[in-house]
């Protein structure tokens, strides 16, 4: 391909980059801007995070162990937007909280939780 045909071809990619930033439909509303940080404070919040990282597991998973072969199975909840809304003489927010008891008091979690079918109750 030529240097003409190539510059032909990238006209258009070239325009869409050089598109003011105001008609990109993924701009965001803010944009985020980050203080500079100096490499004393960068190894105070690393070592800080790192010793979080390391000690979490003990502080709040040791005391129950997880069945790797035991998974809970919550389908159709239709959790409503409003937690009072009662509909086939039933509030499924109280039936949901419920259901999270029992799974959470079990003597060993189950591996994971798998959400299926409907969530929300029309507007949840």
């Amino acid at each position: 391909m030529g240097k003409m045909q190539r510059a032909k071809s990238c006209a258009p990619l070239a325009s869409f980059l050089l598109e003011p930033a105001e008609h990109w439909s993924y701009e965001s509303a803010m944009p985020i801007h980050l203080a500079p940080l100096s490499r004393r404070n960068f190894l105070k919040r690393s070592l800080t995070a790192s010793a979080g990282l390391a000690l979490t597991p003990q502080l709040f998973a040791a005391s129950r162990q997880t069945n790797a072969d035991s998974w809970a199975l919550f389908s159709d909840t239709h959790i409503a937007g409003d937690p009072t809304k009662i509909a086939r003489e039933i509030n499924m927010t109280d039936h949901f909280i419920a259901a999270t008891k029992e799974v959470l008091s079990l003597p060993q979690r189950p591996a994971g939780l798998i959400v299926c079918g409907d969530c929300a109750y029309n507007q949840g």
